[in-house]
């Protein structure tokens, strides 16, 4: 499968057939974050994706944003972070939150919690 597939979303239809319901790779290309956002691939990284009502909410780690996907394929941003990584999305009932990656830093030595 290349790259540009996995960056899609499909109905499967039946064993035989599939339908592609939304092109998140070129959307996120026509669509990049701000100028702000240090980023090098216009496709972007869908990491999450979370079914709520109306079509689901995905996560773009790559340029901190959450999009919103309808099932008729319109994709909507949802929410652009700056410095901060959505990594997954948590739904209970209406209530929708996604966890970030905002209080994590790599070291290559270990690093102290009162750091």
């Amino acid at each position: 499968m290349t790259h540009e597939r996995r960056r899609r979303i499909y109905r499967v239809d039946d064993a035989d057939r599939f339908t592609v319901i939304a092109n998140l790779g070129d959307w996120s290309a026509q669509n990049p974050p701000p100028p702000d956002i240090d980023f090098f691939l216009a496709r972007g990284v869908q990491y999450a994706m979370h079914a709520i009502w109306g079509g689901p909410l995905v996560t773009d780690g790559h340029h901190n944003r959450v999009l919103r996907m309808s099932m008729s394929g319109d994709i909507t941003l949802v929410e652009q972070f700056g410095n901060i990584v959505p990594t997954g999305i948590t739904a209970l009932g209406p209530l929708v939150s996604w966890r970030r990656q905002d209080r994590c830093r790599t070291s290559p030595r270990p690093v102290r919690s009162s750091d």
